[in-house]
């Protein structure tokens, strides 16, 4: 009798097409082994193989517990951030810059001369901004040092106070010290000192003057004539002693005749003023030799 009613519990099993019901609810899988989650039952049932495994139907679903129950995975809501957004998320939640836009930006995201590079995950970010000349705000208080040269005529006639002291007797040859002053064009600043040496030894001990224009003076007279210029923004004198003695050149630090400094403007699309120097007492040269004018500038 037990044997006959183990046989036909047994037969029943094997011939209903129904599955188990677990009395566990572990976390359930789809047929690729991925977790999932629904409004289906978290139960497995044993198909009738009872190699595999798979989702219970719902409750209520008509039938009892058939495998015809079916767990979906929901699909994320995503859109691939536009090539005129810099800045978008990848599908895994990653963070995604772009280096190449199209399209017009959003004038929130424009950031001119700004990039970051992720090329490489794992690596320094970095950027370069744009070197310009808008600042936040004026930015001066920049020394420079500026020098400029000349050489003599050859001969040894004596210069009168006011006469020029230049590179040609011919006036229209006549090259003006040429002072690089402005860090831009058309900016401002102050000329504090000029330093003046010479190879010339006729000059030792004796005081010069070094004339500065903003713009390029025309001379009436070359060397050895007398100072007269067209006004060409005139920007004041710097009084030298070349009151040191070298075995090589003779040398002097001047300061300006009015004021502490000279205040100057570089004149649209240029970064120099310009300077002539001129004898203030009786002095024989040797020639050809050089002058040369160092000017310590505060530029704006």
């Amino acid at each position: 009798m037990k044997t006959r009613l183990l046989a036909a519990i047994a037969a029943l099993f094997i011939a209903s097409p129904a599955c188990a019901q677990l009395i566990t609810a572990p976390i359930y899988r789809d047929s690729a082994g991925n977790p999932q989650s629904g409004s289906v039952d978290k139960t497995l049932c044993s198909s009738d193989s009872g190699s595999t495994w798979v989702p219970c139907a719902p409750s209520g679903g008509g039938g009892g517990g058939s495998s015809g129950g079916t767990a979906t995975a929901a699909t994320p809501t995503y859109t691939e951030g536009a090539t005129s957004q810099p800045l978008s998320l990848d599908l895994s939640g990653r963070l995604r810059t772009l280096t190449t836009l199209s399209g017009t930006l959003p004038a929130y995201a424009s950031i001119p001369a700004f990039k970051v590079d992720q090329t490489t995950p794992g690596t320094t970010d970095s950027f370069t901004p744009k070197a310009t000349e808008s600042h936040l705000g004026q930015v001066g208080g920049t020394t420079i040092i500026a020098s400029a040269n000349f050489t003599t005529p050859s001969g040894t006639t004596a210069y009168a106070s006011g006469q020029l002291i230049a590179n040609s007797a011919t006036a229209g040859s006549v090259t003006p010290l040429t002072f690089a002053v402005c860090r831009t064009n058309a900016n401002t600043g102050m000329v504090r000192r000029i330093r003046l040496k010479t190879t010339d030894t006729g000059f030792t001990g004796l005081t010069v003057y070094v004339k500065l224009y903003r713009d390029t003076p025309t001379l009436t007279n070359g060397d050895h004539g007398t100072w007269l210029t067209t006004e060409s923004n005139y920007l004041g004198t710097v009084s030298v002693s070349l009151d040191q003695h070298f075995s090589d050149a003779e040398k002097g630090v001047g300061v300006p005749t009015a004021g502490s400094e000279i205040n100057f403007d570089c004149a649209s699309g240029s970064s120099n003023i310009y300077g002539l120097v001129v004898a203030t007492s009786a002095v024989t040269p040797q020639g050809a030799k050089v002058f040369t004018a160092v000017a310590e500038v505060l530029a704006n």
